[in-house]
């Protein structure tokens, strides 16, 4: 997602650009809209208990006008996760301007409760953006909150550090790609035997690589893989041995079909556009459904203060 698109929404609404997060009050509200997986955005908005009692009933009619995916409430906030769209960010700032006014016609913006101590924050407070939850606190409740997340993060990011495998993950990647590809040149090999199917089959072949990076993600966290900074750096690996391994596979077979050499110049003119088109295909697969981001949140402490 471009950064100018941040950059229009934070002078619509008066909000700061932040480094994990786009923050500030809109009718009232605290407020931070998630800079983490592009094209899922998440807006997590602080209400009165009023308003987190009411907020999951309205997904129906949120999910039918914006796109919304999930609501969730509890703490200060309730969070709402938007559905992938070509831009969010649209959605996002419609969001903002036709329900916050209503949110706040509601009265869900008097009063908020600190989730420390539980009782009503007035005058200075202190934002926290833990996971999925817009946390306002008193100043002198903050600090020990904030002790306490990262404390929880820590013990739970090492219980799940302990249950997974970097190997076994390379592992599962490997034979996930390999799946995709076999899937990928199935198709293309079946449908160019089909007659009126044969074009098609050419299309699915040149798209193989997009099931190549799905299958090597899948393959990764079913056999358990580390989800830390590696994780795609692995998944990449095991994506380019299978695209390289059945990309000189398909190029022989469609080289024996036409009675070309084995080794020869058809068979290198088929292999460099199926390298090409696996390697275009997978790196769209890469970035699009599982971009990089993940792994960086994986390992982001949870826990940050925001300026609201």
């Amino acid at each position: 997602m471009h950064e100018t698109e941040y950059d229009e929404m934070a002078r619509e609404f008066s909000l700061r650009v932040g480094q994990r997060a786009v923050c500030g009050r809109v009718q009232g509200f605290p407020l931070a809209i998630s800079r983490y997986a592009a094209g899922t955005g998440g807006v997590y908005v602080a209400m009165s208990p009023d308003g987190l009692a009411g907020a999951e009933g309205l997904l129906p009619r949120l999910r039918e006008a914006y796109g919304v995916s999930d609501v969730r409430a509890g703490g200060s906030s309730a969070s709402f996760r938007f559905l992938r769209a070509r831009k969010p960010l649209a959605k996002i700032g419609a969001f903002l301007r036709q329900e916050m006014p209503e949110f706040a016609a509601r009265g869900w913006n008097r009063e908020f409760l600190c989730p420390h101590c539980r009782r009503a924050v007035r005058g200075e407070a202190e934002y926290l953006l833990i996971r999925e939850e817009l946390l306002v606190l008193h100043p002198d409740c903050a600090g020990p909150y904030e002790r306490a997340a990262r404390a929880a993060w820590e013990e739970e990011r090492a219980r799940t550090l302990s249950r997974e495998s970097a190997a076994r993950g390379f592992l599962g990647a490997l034979l996930g790609a390999i799946v995709g590809a076999v899937l990928g040149f199935g198709a293309m090999v079946l449908m160019s035997l089909i007659p009126y199917f044969d074009d098609w089959g050419e299309v699915v072949g040149n798209a193989y690589g997009f099931l190549v990076a799905l299958g090597a993600y899948g393959g990764h966290d079913a056999f358990r893989g580390r989800s830390d900074r590696s994780r795609t750096a692995r998944a990449i690996a095991a994506a380019a041995i299978a695209v390289c391994g059945t990309s000189a596979a398909a190029a022989a077979w469609m080289a024996g079909r036409s009675g070309a050499p084995m080794f020869g110049r058809e068979f290198r003119q088929h292999l460099a556009v199926l390298l090409f088109m696996g390697g275009l295909g997978a790196v769209f697969g890469f970035v699009e459904p599982f971009g990089g981001s993940r792994d960086s949140e994986a390992e982001e402490n949870t826990a940050t203060r925001l300026s609201i």
